[in-house]
């Protein structure tokens, strides 16, 4: 600055504070804390991105999901990442389901319980996870799904729960199933997914769920990124 101010023929004030040793951002600025922080903030943002790139090739190879948005991976292979891209794929996991990825502490406690099980299941940030051997299986929780009747489109894809990407013809609904007493349980679905599925209705008839549609309008897909 000094300099270009010279080549401007202009003067500026000079503050005997700037120099000051006995004030500690001079201290600090001496001792080139600046350039440490700095240095630290872009291996920060190096590391963030490679457990994000890491996490996210894990999740591709790993993760499996059906069409009634469960998804499942294994744990013992889950519990050799590093934590970083544990928690990384913990919370896109999570988001996939509908949720929100709770606080760094509550994380850290569902990570710790997959390595050591004290019980079957476990709820966070509106997912539930529950343990099958060594399959982790990952669903909505349902108590978390919003029960305000939201009236569908043809033409125009709504975003439901964050879940699904849902259309339907003129006068058809979105609702989940556990507020259809009509059907029966899928068997080979846990019971928290399959109560927690998305059903397209035209007034009490069933036009879709995942599983089937007998309407051409009627269609649930996952949404891409």
């Amino acid at each position: 600055m000094p300099d270009y101010l010279h080549a401007k023929n202009q003067a500026w004030p000079e503050y005997p504070s700037n120099t000051d040793p006995r004030f500690e951002r001079v201290r600090l600025r001496g001792a080139g804390v600046a350039l440490s922080l700095a240095g630290t903030a872009t291996k920060a943002q190096r590391k963030t991105k490679s457990t994000q790139l890491a996490a996210q090739k894990w999740l591709t190879k790993n993760l499996q999901r059906d069409v009634s948005g469960m998804v499942e991976f294994e744990a013992d292979g889950f519990t050799k990442l590093s934590s970083a891209i544990q928690d990384e794929a913990l919370i896109r996991i999570i988001e996939m389901l509908g949720g929100k990825a709770p606080e760094l502490a509550k994380r850290q406690a569902l990570l710790s319980w997959i390595e050591t099980p004290v019980a079957t299941r476990r709820s966070l940030g509106g997912a539930i996870f529950a343990l099958r051997k060594n399959l982790v299986l990952v669903g909505r929780e349902v108590s978390r799904i919003s029960e305000t009747t939201i009236q569908l489109s043809p033409t125009k894809s709504l975003l439901w729960d964050n879940r699904f990407l849902v259309r339907g013809p003129k006068g058809s609904t979105i609702t989940f199933k556990a507020k259809v007493k009509a059907l029966k349980r899928i068997k080979n679905l846990p019971a928290f997914v399959d109560q927690g599925l998305p059903v397209i209705m035209a007034g009490e008839e069933v036009l879709a769920t995942p599983h089937f549609s007998h309407h051409q309008k009627a269609k649930l897909t996952f949404p891409t990124k």
